[in-house]
């Protein structure tokens, strides 16, 4: 069977997507599509039915007027950066404009594909009443108190966040409920309460995400036992752990810390299939028994191989790879993922415009993101792939030498940036070797001062020169690139660390800094 390709837009035209977490159609009409920007505006319809629109049902629909959350009433309407449609979109036919595009907006890379219903689905089966009470007290000043007579706290209901000082407070009586604002919580991997919390959760129908850091309490659990909770959205420092059980409505799991050889991930209560985010774990790719991921991202890559990936993940839909920069082997095996619909890959090398040709024989794929990678597989990409994408995206394509030569350099993702002007990059490049030259050399801490002290006034000549072009990444990157200096000191031992700590550099960075 040939391959969809994506469509060709067609203003005021009506099209349909089945949306497979309501197992319903949802409608959306072109309200304006620009060739030459390579935008589409578009505005979704009051429309959620068993089967798409007819031809004869399209002068009666109506815009979709968003309610949930901070919305009120707002018409959901959409630029997007694409100017095709994507070929599982059915044409429904044409009719006279719902919705005004010149009072767009609102901009975004690509179709919503059903999110706006579902959320909309999702605020409604809450019921009027909760509905009231989230409005009303997100932007209260009324607060709540917390704990025990003496060791009360006071916390303003409209928060969104409840970390563990709060969660602490509550000790055992968990009272999630009380706060309606209340989308995430924040806890340590000793927090003594999970059972209560879990449970809590069943009646606070916001509380959706968990972020888990790790403590130094050597009397943690090795276990994290989520299984009773509501979480959809979980993120877990995993250092120590053995286990962790999954709960029915998990969709989403990060995993970050020092993975342990022994993890193993128990998703035979989960109902969803599991979008799994990790760092690169040192003993290899692993499922770790889970059997329901369906999107597989994994960073900080340095060499990996896609067989193994497909060992372990055969039935992933979307994949995205980041390097560290990171070599990939075997790239052409890919061809066995038929069912993958997505590949985003950043900072990864090793493959040639001969294994991306492999790319063609996947007939669900329909969506390329794809940022730092070999020249000549972006050149084959952009001529042969592209016009076949849904989605297609691409920059910053490397020669051959790139990657050796910028195999050290933390400011290499600067190289292609179009916010950051190329001669500012190649002086800062110069400058960062300079101070790594200086930090090597240094034998007190009056030379690493003077070393922060040149990169500092370069910097600041820089940013005046170029318009203020360093703005808060780039002051991150740079202070990022200032810590690699430090830390690559004390891996070789260097005694002049121990005379200056890695906080006092920064802050010397931080002092000396101007305008950005």
């Amino acid at each position: 069977m040939d391959k969809k390709l994506p469509q060709e837009p067609i203003e005021n035209g009506v099209y349909s997507l089945y949306i497979e977490e309501l197992e319903k159609y949802g409608a959306y009409q072109i309200l304006k599509a620009d060739k030459k920007e390579n935008s589409i505006c578009y505005v979704a319809l009051d429309y959620l039915e068993v089967q798409p629109p007819t031809n004869q049902q399209l002068s009666d629909l109506k815009p979709l007027y968003m309610e949930r959350y901070r919305y009120h009433h707002t018409l959901a309407i959409s630029y997007i950066s694409n100017d095709k449609i994507p070929a599982d979109f059915i044409f429904c036919g044409v009719c006279m404009p719902i919705a005004d595009y010149k009072k767009c907006h609102t901009f975004s890379s690509d179709f919503s594909r059903g999110h706006e219903y579902i959320q909309e689905e999702f605020w409604k089966s809450l019921g009027e009443e909760f509905n009231i009470r989230y409005k009303k007290y997100r932007t209260s000043g009324e607060s709540y108190e917390v704990g025990k007579s003496g060791k009360k706290l006071s916390i303003y209901r409209r928060v969104q966040t409840l970390g563990i000082r709060e969660l602490m407070a509550m000790e055992e009586n968990v009272v999630l409920h009380e706060f309606p604002c209340v989308n995430s919580v924040q806890i340590t991997s000793n927090y003594p309460y999970i059972m209560e919390l879990s449970l809590a959760t069943h009646c606070a129908p916001l509380v959706r995400s968990i972020d888990i850091t790790k403590t130094e309490n050597s009397n943690n659990s090795d276990v994290i036992d989520l299984s009773y909770s509501c979480f959809v959205s979980i993120k877990a420092d995993v250092t120590n752990i053995k286990r962790i059980i999954l709960p029915q409505t998990a969709a989403s799991l990060e995993l970050c810390g020092d993975i342990n050889i022994r993890l193993k991930i128990d998703d035979s209560f989960c109902k969803n299939p599991i979008i799994f985010i990790q760092q690169q774990d040192k003993y290899g790719v692993r499922n770790y028994g889970m059997k329901k991921v369906r999107q597989l991202n994994i960073e900080t890559i340095k060499n990996i191989s896609m067989n193994d990936i497909i060992c372990q993940y055969p039935d992933i839909e979307k994949l995205a790879l980041i390097g560290y920069p990171g070599i990939i082997t075997e790239f052409y095996t890919i061809r066995e993922l038929k069912k993958l619909k997505s590949l985003a890959l950043v900072d990864m090398f090793g493959y040639s415009e001969t294994d991306f040709a492999v790319l063609d024989e996947l007939p669900n794929l329909h969506y390329l993101n794809l940022e730092s990678i070999p020249y000549e597989a972006g050149i084959y990409a952009q001529n042969v792939l592209k016009k076949k994408m849904d989605f297609f995206e691409i920059g910053k394509l490397r020669k051959k030498d790139w990657l050796e030569k910028n195999l050290e350099n933390p400011l290499r993702h600067w190289d292609g940036n179009e916010f950051i002007p190329i001669e500012a990059y190649q002086t800062v490049k110069k400058q960062y070797k300079k101070t790594l030259e200086q930090f090597l050399a240094a034998d007190n801490k009056k030379d690493i001062y003077m070393a922060v002290e040149k990169f500092a006034k370069i910097l600041n000549k820089l940013n005046e020169k170029y318009d203020l072009f360093i703005e808060t990444q780039e002051r991150d990157d740079l202070f990022e690139a200032l810590e690699t200096i430090y830390q690559h000191c004390v891996k070789k031992k260097l005694p002049v660390c121990k005379k200056v700590s890695l906080e006092q550099v920064l802050d010397w960075l931080d002092e000396m800094r101007e305008d950005w």
